[in-house]
């Protein structure tokens, strides 16, 4: 099996889209349509990115038919799940951003949202001489 039939595989197994891989690997999807169906390999510093995005090794996509056959299957790290509605919802929303740049911002605001809590927590301990001010 050479490189774009793995990478086919992949993307099946995984129950994506090649438009959502190339998202994943910060590519135009005609990049990744063109790896599944030439002998063009990505760049080295995509292929570096490959196992993040999928969850495959990297040697994996590089495997033939008669040497996946003499290894264990491989299968995908794992991911933490959820562990609630509320995770689950976050987490599929956050999947629907368009960008990185987009995700970026979000993270952002999560992290400004929990400093303004922990600053109010701080000054509420103060306040109440639970932790000494620093004055």
């Amino acid at each position: 099996m050479n490189f774009g039939k793995r990478l086919q595989k992949a993307i099946h197994d995984l129950g994506i889209s090649q438009s959502e891989l190339a998202r994943r690997l910060g590519v135009k999807a005609q990049s990744v349509n063109g790896w599944c169906n030439s002998n063009i390999l990505p760049r080295a510093d995509i292929l570096d990115r490959l196992q993040s995005a999928t969850g495959y090794p990297l040697y994996w996509f590089f495997l033939d038919e008669t040497e996946a056959d003499t290894i264990p299957a491989i299968t995908l790290e794992k991911k933490r799940q959820p562990q609630s509605a509320q995770e689950q919802k976050l987490l599929e929303q956050f999947e629907l951003l368009p960008t990185d740049d987009e995700r970026e911002k979000i993270i952002k605001l999560i992290e400004l949202r929990l400093q303004e809590l922990d600053d109010v927590a701080t000054a509420y301990l103060k306040k109440r001489k639970i932790i000494p001010s620093n004055e």
